[in-house]
C-alpha cells in the first residue's frame, strides 16, 4: 500500500534543505517563502484488508474533526463562516467579511449555478467510462469578487476503473507545514464520499501541487516535525521516515438516491475515524 505521509515528508524535508541554502523570496503575505513547483503524490485509499483509509499523519496530531466540518460546509454550498462548527470559525475568519461572507469560493463553485457536485455524481451514475467529470473551483470570472480565493481543488477529475473510483486533483497554491496535511485528508474523504455514495470501491489519490511552499515562520516547526519521523540509515545516509498506516475511516452507507437534492447535507456523524495514533500537535501560526 503506497501512503501519503512518507512522500509528504520527502517533500518538506526538501523544502527545509533549500532552506538551509536560500533566503526565503518575499510574496503576497509578507512572511517570505520557499518553494517548488510541480511535485506529486499519489497514495493508495483502501488498505490491504479492502477497508478505507485517510492520511491523519502520525509524525504531528492532527483533527479529523475539522477535515469533517470543513469539506461538509464546502458541500453545503456556503460560503459564510457562521455556518462553520463555532469551534472552527476562527480558522477562517481572518478572510471573511464582518457578516462572515468569503464570496463566491469553494461552498459556491461546488453548489452554485448548475450545481457542480450534483451533476458530477449523476455523470458518474449514469456514463462512469466518460472522461468528463471534472469539477474545477477555480473560476476567472469569480476570483475577483473572493476574499481567498481557492488554493486547492483547482481541478478536480473523478475516473472509474473497474468498479473503482480514482482521484487527480491539482492545487494551485499549497501551504506544505500547515494546510497540505489537511488538504490531503479532505480530498481523500471527498474521494470517499463519492465512491460511498454510487457504491464503488475507493482508489488512488494523485494529488499535484503548483506552489508548494514553506512559509519563513513555518522552518522550526518543520524541523521538529521532520526529527520526529526520521530514522538514519547506515547503508544509504539519506533519511527514511517511520509513520504509522493510515487509520481507518468507518462511514454509514449512504446511497445516491438517498440525497435530499435540494437541499444537500451530510451529518458528521456518519464518519468514525478509528486507531489513529499520532504525536503532539505542532503549532505554527498562519500566514494570511
Amino acid at each position: 500500500m503506497k501512503t501519503a505521509e512518507p512522500q509528504y515528508l520527502a517533500l518538506l524535508a526538501k523544502l527545509v534543505k533549500q532552506a538551509k541554502a536560500n533566503k526565503p523570496t518575499q510574496e503576497r503575505t509578507g512572511t517570505g517563502m520557499w518553494c517548488r513547483f510541480g511535485d506529486t503524490i499519489k497514495f493508495d485509499t483502501t488498505n490491504q484488508l479492502g477497508l478505507r483509509t485517510v492520511p491523519m499523519f502520525s509524525s504531528k496530531h492532527m483533527s479529523f474533526d475539522f477535515v469533517v466540518a470543513e469539506l461538509l460546509w464546502f458541500l453545503s454550498g456556503s460560503t459564510n463562516v457562521n455556518d462553520l462548527p463555532t469551534k472552527w470559525q476562527h480558522l477562517w475568519r481572518p478572510w471573511a467579511g464582518a457578516d462572515g461572507a468569503l464570496g463566491p469560493t469553494y461552498g459556491y463553485q461546488f453548489r452554485a449555478g448548475t450545481d457542480a457536485f450534483m451533476t458530477l455524481l449523476r455523470g458518474l451514475l449514469t456514463t462512469p467510462e466518460s472522461r468528463r467529470h471534472v469539477l474545477a473551483l477555480w473560476a476567472n470570472a469569480d476570483v475577483s469578487q473572493c476574499k481567498l480565493p481557492p488554493c486547492h481543488g483547482t481541478v478536480i477529475q473523478f475516473h472509474v476503473d473497474n468498479g473503482t473510483l480514482h482521484m487527480l486533483t491539482h492545487q494551485r497554491s499549497a501551504d506544505i507545514f500547515l494546510g497540505v496535511p489537511y488538504n490531503l485528508c479532505s480530498y481523500t474523504l471527498l474521494l470517499h464520499i463519492v465512491a460511498n455514495a454510487l457504491g464503488l470501491n475507493s482508489g488512488r489519490v494523485i494529488y499535484h501541487f503548483g506552489n508548494l511552499h514553506l512559509y519563513a515562520n513555518h522552518l522550526d516547526a518543520a524541523k521538529e516535525q521532520l526529527s520526529r519521523a526520521t530514522a538514519w540509515s547506515s547503508f544509504t545516509a539519506r533519511p527514511t521516515y517511520k509513520v504509522a498506516m493510515p487509520p481507518v475511516l468507518d462511514m454509514q452507507q449512504i446511497r445516491f438516491e438517498q440525497f435530499d437534492l435540494d437541499n444537500f447535507r451530510l451529518d458528521a456523524t456518519l464518519f468514525n475515524l478509528t486507531a489513529y495514533s499520532a504525536g503532539t500537535k505542532i503549532p505554527a501560526p498562519v500566514a494570511i
